[in-house]
């Protein structure tokens, strides 16, 4: 017997969380390593907010974090990016000024412990407003990170913190 896997739209999931049907089929795709870095890569291409919110975010996180540390860091933002494309609105259409000006502020302001205090927050609020979204990527990200499973949450979490702060998203959350 064999099912049809579907995935629903949800263009607000960065506010409003996961759907169960949709939690349960990225549940699945996202255990898949190759399906995470392929679509990650094509988000990158044509998203400014994680083409140039990624590379700024992890520039930080290696900084701040252990190499083992921040490459779980790197597969959360990843898994971040890639559950975006299957199933929210990545923003394609943005200011790319006001993209590159955050993470440049992310650069240079922001020291470890700064850059901590921001994973602190970004954690705690999708914690509070997207519980299905974190798990998701809890449970994908068990099956290769292992104890260091929080640091991918950490990286899911910045990577919608920094979407938010940098898009149009931001006026309608707060």
């Amino acid at each position: 017997m064999s099912e049809l896997v579907t995935l629903n739209r949800q263009p607000d999931v960065i506010i409003t969380d996961l759907s169960s049907s949709n939690a349960a089929t990225l549940e699945l795709l996202l255990a898949n390593k190759a399906i995470v870095d392929a679509t990650h890569e094509q988000a990158d291409r044509v998203c400014p907010v994680y083409n140039f919110g990624h590379p700024a975010l992890q520039a930080c996180v290696d900084r701040t974090y252990s190499p083992d540390q921040a490459g779980a860091v790197d597969h959360g933002i990843k898994v971040y990016e890639a559950l975006m494309s299957f199933v929210g609105q990545p923003p394609e259409r943005c200011d790319t000024f006001r993209v590159t000006l955050h993470a440049a502020k992310l650069g240079v302001k922001l020291d470890p412990d700064g850059i901590r205090d921001y994973g602190i927050a970004a954690v705690d609020d999708a914690r509070s407003h997207v519980p299905r979204l974190i798990e998701v990527v809890s449970i994908t990200s068990a099956r290769f990170l292992g104890p260091l499973t929080h640091y991918a949450i950490l990286g899911a979490a910045i990577a919608r913190q920094f979407e938010i702060d940098t898009t149009d998203i931001s006026s309608e959350y707060r």
